[in-house]
This record gives C-alpha cells, structure tokens and sequence, in this order.
C-alpha cells in the first residue's frame, strides 16, 4: 500500500496511516491530469515553505512550496509535484492542494528525510 494516494474522481489526497486527506486537483492544462500510476514521493527535494516561490504555487497565505514526484513508469512527462493549488485553478499535471496547505506540510515535516511513495488512481 502507497504512503499517499490521489484519487483523480474524487478529487482528494489521502495519507491514510495518519488519517489525514485534503481536497486536489489535477490538470485540466497542459496534458491533462497526472497519469494513473505509481510515483515516488522525493521528500528530500521538497522546498521550503515560503512566499519567495511562483504565485501558481502559494495558498491563500500566500506561502506556498513544490514536493517532485518520481513516476515509477514510463512516461514522456515530466515536472510532475504535489503543490498548493495557486493563481488559475488547475495545474498543467501536478497535484495542486486546494485551500490552506501548512497541514500538508507539517504532515510532510513529520516524517523521516525519505522518499513516499504516492498511488494515483482514477
């Protein structure tokens, strides 16, 4: 079982083994939304919590942060993330979380300096 699971028709980021979830987009731009699949979550590579980051990646704090996903498939894309679902609601593929991130984060901030793993499901 995936540390983290998105479920593209609900809308919906579940950590389950801490009973937490917030409601995602993903797409409709670019490619359309995140391909079904298995990624990894590069917890290591996630950037600080801050306002000095692109405004499409803020919440309505105006912080905001970008977590890289590693598709464990292959696939032509690329730059796929978990981010706060900022400017123009939608993303170009990533996750982008709706509302007040800072739970996310500090969810993220808890856990060992490891890569997650994330299932996307439609």
């Amino acid at each position: 079982m995936a540390d983290l699971e998105y479920s593209i028709s609900d809308s919906r980021l579940s950590w389950n083994a801490k009973g937490l979830s917030w409601e995602a987009v993903s797409g409709p731009f670019g490619n359309g939304a995140l391909p079904v699949g298995n990624y990894l979550v590069k917890r290591n590579r996630v950037t600080s919590f801050t306002d000095s980051i692109a405004s499409s990646y803020r919440d309505p704090s105006g912080e905001g942060f970008f977590l890289p996903l590693e598709p464990q498939f292959e696939t032509t894309r690329s730059g796929f993330g978990i981010h706060p679902d900022g400017g123009v609601p939608g993303t170009l593929g990533c996750i982008g979380l709706k509302g007040s991130t800072k739970s996310f984060y500090n969810a993220l901030a808890g856990t060992p300096f490891q890569d997650l793993t994330l299932e996307v499901k439609n």
